[in-house]
Protein backbone atom coordinates (compact mmCIF):
# COMPACT_ATOMS: atom_id res chain seq x y z
CA UNK A 1 0.00 0.00 0.00
CA UNK A 2 2.92 2.13 1.16
CA UNK A 3 4.91 1.33 -1.72
CA UNK A 4 2.41 2.03 -4.61
CA UNK A 5 2.37 5.99 -2.97
CA UNK A 6 6.07 6.27 -2.68
CA UNK A 7 8.02 8.82 -5.11
CA UNK A 8 8.47 9.27 -7.59
CA UNK A 9 5.22 7.63 -9.15
CA UNK A 10 2.94 9.71 -5.99
CA UNK A 11 3.95 11.45 -2.99
CA UNK A 12 3.95 10.98 1.26
CA UNK A 13 3.83 13.02 3.81
CA UNK A 14 4.67 12.61 7.11
CA UNK A 15 2.64 15.07 9.47
CA UNK A 16 2.24 15.75 13.46
CA UNK A 17 -0.17 17.78 14.87
CA UNK A 18 0.68 19.19 17.91
CA UNK A 19 -1.59 21.83 20.51
CA UNK A 20 -0.14 24.15 23.20
CA UNK A 21 -0.71 22.97 26.98
CA UNK A 22 0.06 22.95 30.94
CA UNK A 23 1.09 20.80 32.98
CA UNK A 24 -1.73 20.44 35.08
CA UNK A 25 -3.99 19.51 32.10
CA UNK A 26 -5.62 16.31 32.38
CA UNK A 27 -5.12 13.29 29.70
CA UNK A 28 -8.64 12.42 28.75
CA UNK A 29 -9.30 16.71 27.95
CA UNK A 30 -6.37 16.58 26.14
CA UNK A 31 -7.17 13.62 24.05
CA UNK A 32 -10.29 15.39 23.68
CA UNK A 33 -9.31 18.01 22.02
CA UNK A 34 -7.03 16.90 19.81
CA UNK A 35 -9.14 14.12 18.52
CA UNK A 36 -11.97 16.46 18.27
CA UNK A 37 -9.68 19.32 16.28
CA UNK A 38 -8.06 16.76 13.69
CA UNK A 39 -12.19 15.74 13.38
CA UNK A 40 -13.27 19.25 12.83
CA UNK A 41 -10.26 20.18 10.89
CA UNK A 42 -10.69 16.76 8.46
CA UNK A 43 -14.58 17.03 8.25
CA UNK A 44 -14.30 20.96 6.97
CA UNK A 45 -14.90 22.23 3.58
CA UNK A 46 -11.49 24.05 3.23
CA UNK A 47 -9.90 20.76 4.45
CA UNK A 48 -11.49 19.07 1.10
CA UNK A 49 -10.63 22.45 -0.70
CA UNK A 50 -7.36 21.77 0.23
CA UNK A 51 -7.07 17.83 -0.71
CA UNK A 52 -8.63 18.44 -4.22
CA UNK A 53 -6.08 21.01 -4.70
CA UNK A 54 -3.18 19.64 -3.35
CA UNK A 55 -3.74 16.06 -4.49
CA UNK A 56 -4.17 14.45 -0.95
CA UNK A 57 -6.10 11.04 -1.72
CA UNK A 58 -5.85 9.06 1.85
CA UNK A 59 -4.27 8.42 5.13
CA UNK A 60 -3.22 7.09 8.38
CA UNK A 61 -3.56 8.93 11.55
CA UNK A 62 -1.94 7.45 14.86
CA UNK A 63 -2.00 9.81 18.01
CA UNK A 64 1.00 9.37 20.37
CA UNK A 65 1.25 10.18 24.15
CA UNK A 66 4.28 10.64 26.74
CA UNK A 67 4.70 12.62 29.99
CA UNK A 68 6.97 14.38 31.91
CA UNK A 69 7.85 15.85 35.45
CA UNK A 70 7.96 19.04 33.96
CA UNK A 71 5.15 20.03 31.16
CA UNK A 72 2.90 17.04 31.94
CA UNK A 73 1.49 14.94 29.47
CA UNK A 74 1.76 15.84 25.79
CA UNK A 75 -0.72 14.89 23.44
CA UNK A 76 0.02 14.85 19.47
CA UNK A 77 -1.04 13.03 15.70
CA UNK A 78 1.36 11.68 13.65
CA UNK A 79 -0.42 11.68 10.05
CA UNK A 80 0.78 10.01 6.81
CA UNK A 81 -0.91 11.60 3.83
CA UNK A 82 -0.95 9.29 0.47
CA UNK A 83 -0.44 11.91 -2.36
CA UNK A 84 -1.15 12.38 -6.01
CA UNK A 85 2.63 13.92 -6.23
CA UNK A 86 5.19 15.61 -4.08
CA UNK A 87 3.50 18.81 -2.69
CA UNK A 88 5.51 21.56 -1.76
CA UNK A 89 6.45 20.84 2.11
CA UNK A 90 6.86 24.66 2.99
CA UNK A 91 3.45 25.72 1.16
CA UNK A 92 1.55 22.57 2.55
CA UNK A 93 2.63 23.16 6.35
CA UNK A 94 1.09 27.01 6.11
CA UNK A 95 -2.06 25.80 4.67
CA UNK A 96 -2.62 23.15 7.45
CA UNK A 97 -1.23 24.98 10.27
CA UNK A 98 -4.33 27.68 9.37
CA UNK A 99 -6.87 25.05 9.17
CA UNK A 100 -5.18 23.12 12.52
CA UNK A 101 -5.02 26.29 14.08
CA UNK A 102 -8.53 27.29 13.29
CA UNK A 103 -10.07 23.78 14.86
CA UNK A 104 -7.85 24.30 17.72
CA UNK A 105 -9.13 27.69 18.49
CA UNK A 106 -13.00 26.95 17.59
CA UNK A 107 -13.33 23.86 20.45
CA UNK A 108 -10.90 25.67 23.06
CA UNK A 109 -11.06 29.86 22.28
CA UNK A 110 -8.52 30.35 25.31
CA UNK A 111 -6.07 28.14 24.81
CA UNK A 112 -2.55 29.52 23.42
CA UNK A 113 -2.16 29.83 19.86
CA UNK A 114 -0.70 26.31 18.10
CA UNK A 115 2.73 27.08 17.84
CA UNK A 116 3.80 28.53 13.90
CA UNK A 117 7.14 26.34 14.58
CA UNK A 118 6.33 23.11 16.45
CA UNK A 119 2.12 23.02 15.81
CA UNK A 120 2.33 21.40 12.20
CA UNK A 121 5.44 19.72 11.08
CA UNK A 122 5.82 18.52 7.49
CA UNK A 123 8.15 15.76 6.64
CA UNK A 124 8.19 14.42 2.69
CA UNK A 125 8.84 11.07 2.71
CA UNK A 126 11.67 10.71 -0.17
CA UNK A 127 12.59 7.28 0.02
CA UNK A 128 10.65 4.61 -1.60
CA UNK A 129 8.17 3.41 1.17
CA UNK A 130 9.85 0.21 2.32
CA UNK A 131 10.38 2.07 5.79
CA UNK A 132 6.59 2.53 6.46
CA UNK A 133 5.64 -1.07 5.33
CA UNK A 134 8.13 -2.21 7.14
CA UNK A 135 8.22 -1.27 10.29
CA UNK A 136 6.99 -4.40 12.18
CA UNK A 137 10.32 -5.30 12.18
CA UNK A 138 11.72 -2.56 14.02
CA UNK A 139 12.73 -1.69 17.31
CA UNK A 140 11.05 0.61 19.07
CA UNK A 141 13.60 2.77 20.57
CA UNK A 142 14.50 3.97 17.28
CA UNK A 143 12.88 7.27 15.40
CA UNK A 144 11.85 6.95 12.11
CA UNK A 145 8.81 7.46 10.75
CA UNK A 146 7.90 4.19 10.65
CA UNK A 147 8.66 4.07 14.62
CA UNK A 148 6.18 7.31 14.80
CA UNK A 149 3.40 5.56 13.16
CA UNK A 150 2.61 2.44 15.10
CA UNK A 151 4.97 2.26 18.38
CA UNK A 152 4.24 5.70 20.00
CA UNK A 153 2.88 3.92 23.06
CA UNK A 154 6.20 2.15 23.13
CA UNK A 155 9.00 4.66 22.59
CA UNK A 156 10.94 6.42 24.61
CA UNK A 157 9.94 10.44 24.94
CA UNK A 158 13.07 12.21 22.59
CA UNK A 159 13.00 15.13 25.76
CA UNK A 160 15.17 14.59 28.44
CA UNK A 161 12.62 13.19 31.28
CA UNK A 162 9.87 12.64 29.05
CA UNK A 163 8.16 8.97 29.06
CA UNK A 164 5.83 6.97 27.32
CA UNK A 165 2.98 5.25 29.12
CA UNK A 166 4.30 1.71 29.55
CA UNK A 167 7.65 3.19 31.19
CA UNK A 168 5.45 3.95 34.26
CA UNK A 169 5.72 0.06 34.78
CA UNK A 170 9.18 0.38 34.34
CA UNK A 171 11.29 0.10 38.02
CA UNK A 172 13.96 2.38 36.50
CA UNK A 173 12.26 5.75 36.62
CA UNK A 174 12.79 8.70 38.04
CA UNK A 175 9.38 9.17 39.90
CA UNK A 176 7.87 7.23 42.41
CA UNK A 177 5.90 4.39 42.67
CA UNK A 178 2.81 5.92 43.59
CA UNK A 179 2.80 8.77 40.87
CA UNK A 180 3.77 6.01 38.46
CA UNK A 181 0.23 4.22 39.70
CA UNK A 182 -1.61 7.15 39.77
CA UNK A 183 -0.29 8.27 35.82
CA UNK A 184 -0.62 4.41 34.47
CA UNK A 185 -4.56 4.01 35.64
CA UNK A 186 -5.01 7.68 34.24
CA UNK A 187 -3.66 6.61 30.98
CA UNK A 188 -5.44 3.23 30.88
CA UNK A 189 -9.36 4.72 31.76
CA UNK A 190 -8.23 8.24 29.33
CA UNK A 191 -7.54 5.71 26.69
CA UNK A 192 -9.80 2.94 26.92
CA UNK A 193 -11.88 2.21 23.64
CA UNK A 194 -9.99 5.03 21.52
CA UNK A 195 -8.69 4.21 18.48
CA UNK A 196 -4.63 4.58 18.61
CA UNK A 197 -4.36 4.36 14.44
CA UNK A 198 -7.04 5.02 12.02
CA UNK A 199 -7.69 4.91 8.41
CA UNK A 200 -9.40 7.31 5.80
CA UNK A 201 -12.36 5.82 4.11
CA UNK A 202 -12.09 3.53 0.89
CA UNK A 203 -8.15 3.40 2.00
CA UNK A 204 -8.06 -0.28 2.14
CA UNK A 205 -10.58 -0.89 -0.66
CA UNK A 206 -8.36 1.63 -3.03
CA UNK A 207 -5.10 -0.17 -2.20
CA UNK A 208 -6.47 -3.38 -2.97
CA UNK A 209 -6.58 -4.87 0.38
CA UNK A 210 -9.84 -7.33 0.44
CA UNK A 211 -12.21 -7.93 3.02
CA UNK A 212 -13.17 -6.26 6.09
CA UNK A 213 -10.71 -4.95 9.16
CA UNK A 214 -10.26 -7.52 11.59
CA UNK A 215 -11.50 -6.06 14.78
CA UNK A 216 -9.33 -5.57 17.91
CA UNK A 217 -10.75 -9.05 19.00
CA UNK A 218 -10.09 -11.25 16.16
CA UNK A 219 -6.61 -10.17 16.30
CA UNK A 220 -6.14 -10.45 19.71
CA UNK A 221 -7.75 -14.19 19.33
CA UNK A 222 -5.25 -14.75 16.08
CA UNK A 223 -1.93 -13.56 17.94
CA UNK A 224 -2.10 -15.49 20.84
CA UNK A 225 -1.44 -18.91 21.43
CA UNK A 226 -0.87 -21.35 24.41
CA UNK A 227 -2.91 -21.79 27.76
CA UNK A 228 -3.53 -19.63 30.40
CA UNK A 229 -1.18 -20.06 33.25
CA UNK A 230 -2.96 -17.99 36.53
CA UNK A 231 -6.08 -17.34 37.04
CA UNK A 232 -7.32 -14.16 38.58
CA UNK A 233 -10.64 -12.97 39.85
CA UNK A 234 -12.26 -9.61 39.23
CA UNK A 235 -11.19 -8.05 42.80
CA UNK A 236 -7.95 -9.58 42.39
CA UNK A 237 -6.84 -8.07 38.84
CA UNK A 238 -8.29 -5.05 39.62
CA UNK A 239 -5.99 -4.91 42.51
CA UNK A 240 -3.39 -5.84 41.08
CA UNK A 241 -4.37 -3.41 38.54
CA UNK A 242 -3.45 -0.13 41.00
CA UNK A 243 -0.04 -2.17 41.26
CA UNK A 244 2.10 -1.29 37.95
CA UNK A 245 5.34 -2.56 39.80
CA UNK A 246 3.95 -5.91 40.40
CA UNK A 247 2.01 -6.49 37.16
CA UNK A 248 5.43 -5.54 35.57
CA UNK A 249 7.28 -8.43 37.79
CA UNK A 250 4.87 -10.95 37.65
CA UNK A 251 4.89 -10.98 33.79
CA UNK A 252 8.36 -11.36 33.83
CA UNK A 253 8.30 -13.90 36.14
CA UNK A 254 6.07 -15.95 34.15
CA UNK A 255 8.21 -15.06 30.78
CA UNK A 256 10.64 -16.40 32.34
CA UNK A 257 8.98 -19.78 33.68
CA UNK A 258 8.57 -19.06 37.40
CA UNK A 259 4.66 -19.45 37.71
CA UNK A 260 4.84 -20.72 41.21
CA UNK A 261 7.23 -17.53 42.13
CA UNK A 262 4.66 -15.21 40.07
CA UNK A 263 1.63 -16.75 41.93
CA UNK A 264 3.46 -16.50 45.15
CA UNK A 265 4.17 -12.62 45.00
CA UNK A 266 0.37 -12.39 43.20
CA UNK A 267 -1.17 -14.30 46.26
CA UNK A 268 0.81 -11.99 48.77
CA UNK A 269 -0.16 -8.86 47.13
CA UNK A 270 -3.81 -8.92 47.01
CA UNK A 271 -4.48 -11.98 49.63
CA UNK A 272 -5.96 -14.86 47.13
CA UNK A 273 -4.61 -18.17 48.13
CA UNK A 274 -3.36 -19.59 44.90
CA UNK A 275 -3.10 -23.31 45.50
CA UNK A 276 -6.25 -23.30 45.97
CA UNK A 277 -7.76 -22.34 42.40
CA UNK A 278 -7.44 -24.04 39.73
Amino acid sequence: MVARHAPPEHGLIFLTLTIPHTKSESLGALIDLVAGSWSRMRGSHAWRRLADRTGIRHHVRSMEVTWSPTSGWHVHLHVLLFMKAMPDAKSLKAEIHALWSDAVHTLDPDRRPVSKRHGVIVEPVTDDGRLVAGYMNKTPDRRDIALEMTRGDRKQGRRKGSLNPFEFLDDGTDIDEHMAQALWCEYVDATYRRRTITWSRRLRQDSGLAGMEPTDRQIIDDAIHGLPVINLDPPAYRMLRRSPSIIAATLQLVEDGQVPLAEAIIGQATGMDMDSRS
